[in-house]
């Protein structure tokens, strides 16, 4: 195993490099450099299997140089060297990649044996599936896609993945201990397992089960595992049902994650499971509620707005909601509200609708984005909020600066510099704003011909509306038609 290791404090890394060269010919350093640069240089020329990098460093730091290592050269595996008060820093780590982390203080030639020995193990394994441990890859993306049921047998065997035997499979937020403790179990009933990465931090594992113990026997011992770990944590961990064939992972991998959202939803200690799967015609009546709820921020109306949310909040209770999804949504809501001046409370929404642990913390946060954007609707001179409101009403007219000022009844040059200094943009950042999101709304809602939508939006020119579109939203028009469809 080739090993480079990199840290600007000397001390650490001769100490590191030395233990590294004490450790016998299974092991051998490469390089012991200071910059995360050097690193990359030597990277280019050399064949490094393991890198072992402090986080915090100066210009480049280790976190830095791990994504460039994981986008350049994703089979090195990389360990984060730390201290004690790095715990977002290792957390970040974690989930970009890392193989694992270290404490500096506790660095001893016995725990550099552990640590290389645990990763020359998982490197055999990669090496012995190959190219086609892009499993990882393929079930996220199935997973996505909802038209995907059940896996075929020739993908299964194209990614690696055996098709014979049982099947089940946890979710569970990044938790260390819980890691460790799947890296260390070994029994006889589990025949293989793939740890893998997923959305908002979370960890799938996917396990096959051995044909030799009855079924009775394996649901047994996958709850027996189950209970295990589950004690290891304070976050809940998903698991799935025991399914007979590999055809179902997706399947598998889907409960687990439902049965992790149901934490979401109940109470600590309650085992009850919510639903399986999530019915069309939910899934249609929550796009109805979301389609209000942008209505109303685009009416300028928080009173129904509250209204809307405390009925997509009632129904996701109800129904038990995808949590992933009723987050999407969420965010997709507040990102429609048209003042830049309150993007920065649009920034904490979607940030604690990310962070919310809990549906009560999720309802708390809308809550407050709407009395954000009430307080909002307030904060304006008596001109300029009924020049906003006027600029609402006619948004989709040939609405110039002058009308705007003659509607207040100020001189042009005059209400330029109030309509800047209270809303935060110019005139016609505010005004492209508005035509935007209503040519997002009716993108989303009509099958309006792209001309006849930019045309409806006060922007006459086609080919002048498909770049600004693309410039606020990343896509252009037929592209983000397609992506609904």
């Amino acid at each position: 195993m080739r090993i480079m290791v990199v840290d600007d404090e000397t001390p650490i890394k001769d100490y590191i490099a030395a233990c590294i060269r004490g450790l016998g010919g299974d092991y051998v350093l490469t390089a012991s450099v200071s910059r995360s640069t050097l690193a990359l240089e030597r990277l280019q020329h050399e064949q490094i299997d393991v890198v072992l990098t402090d986080i915090t460093m100066p210009r480049m730091n280790g976190l830095e140089l791990l994504s460039q290592i994981k986008l350049q050269w994703p089979e090195v595996e990389v360990v984060m060297l730390t201290c004690h008060d790095d715990f977002d820093y290792v957390r970040t780590a974690m989930q970009s990649g890392a193989a694992d982390y270290i404490l500096k203080s506790e660095i001893t030639p016995e725990l550099l044996r552990r640590l290389l020995e645990r990763l020359g193990k998982n490197r055999e394994k990669v090496s012995r599936q190959g190219d086609k441990l892009h499993a990882e890859q393929y079930l996220c993306r199935v997973l996505e896609d909802e038209k995907v049921d059940m896996l075929p047998e020739e993908e299964l065997q194209l990614y690696g993945l055996p098709r014979n035997g049982g099947c089940f499979a946890l979710m569970f937020k990044y938790d260390k201990a819980v890691l460790d403790e799947l890296a260390h179990h070994s029994a006889n009933w589990v025949g293989w397992q793939l740890l893998f990465s997923y959305h908002n931090h979370r960890i799938a594992l996917l396990a096959g089960t051995r044909t030799t113990n009855s079924e009775r026997e394996q649901r047994e011992q996958m709850i027996a595992l189950y209970n295990g770990l589950q004690a290891l944590t304070d976050s809940r961990i998903g698991l799935s049902e025991l399914h007979r064939g590999m055809s179902s992972a997706k399947r598998a991998l889907f409960e687990a994650m439902t049965d992790m959202d149901g934490a979401f939803y109940r109470s600590p200690g309650a085992t009850s499971i919510p639903p399986r799967t999530e019915p069309e015609e939910n899934l249609q009546e929550l796009f109805i509620m979301r389609n209000n709820a942008v209505v109303s921020i685009h009416a300028h109306n928080t009173n129904e707005l509250q209204r809307q949310m405390d009925t997509i909040f009632a129904f996701a209770r109800a129904q038990c909601v995808s949590v992933p999804r009723l987050r999407r949504l969420l965010i997709f809501v507040v990102n429609t509200v048209p003042d830049l001046a309150l993007h920065p409370v649009v920034q904490q929404t979607e940030q604690a609708i990310n962070d919310a642990e809990h549906l009560d913390e999720l309802e708390s946060a809308l809550n407050t984005f709407v009395s954000s954007l009430n307080e909002g609707t307030q904060q304006y001179s008596a001109n300029i909020q009924q020049a906003v409101d006027y600029i609402r009403a006619h948004f989709c007219e040939n609405l110039s600066l002058q009308d705007a000022a003659q509607s207040v009844f100020l001189n042009n040059e005059y209400f330029s510099r109030r309509f800047k200094k209270e809303v935060g943009v110019n005139f016609s950042e505010y005004l492209l704003k508005l035509r935007l999101d209503e040519a997002d709304h009716l993108l989303r809602q009509t099958d309006l011909r792209v001309g006849e939508i930019a045309e409806r939006v006060g922007i006459g020119n086609v080919s002048y509306f498909s770049m600004v579109y693309k410039k606020q939203f990343g896509l252009t028009p037929n592209e983000s038609r397609r992506k609904q469809h």
